[in-house]
């Protein structure tokens, strides 16, 4: 058994943990290498600390590349 991105002491298993804010930040950086003008963050839950942190990730690539942010959301 491999525990995948949970944090549990209490089991003696291997695991698998993701850098979610790396992996927005890095997703989103290519897509702008790539010359993607409007690029768009789908969320599920926004109290979802995974969620948050993609977002994070998105939104310091857009920082470092100069890119304008734009903080609409459509909320359902």
């Amino acid at each position: 058994m491999v525990v995948f991105d949970r944090v549990t002491p209490e089991l003696k298993a291997p695991s698998v943990h993701i850098d979610h804010e790396g992996g927005g930040f890095q997703a989103t950086e290519h897509w702008i290498e790539q010359g993607s003008k409007r690029l768009a963050i789908l969320a599920v839950l926004k109290n979802l600390d995974k969620s948050n942190r993609i977002v994070q990730g998105a939104r310091s690539a857009q920082k470092k590349k100069k890119r304008q942010i734009n903080n609409n959301q459509n909320q359902q």
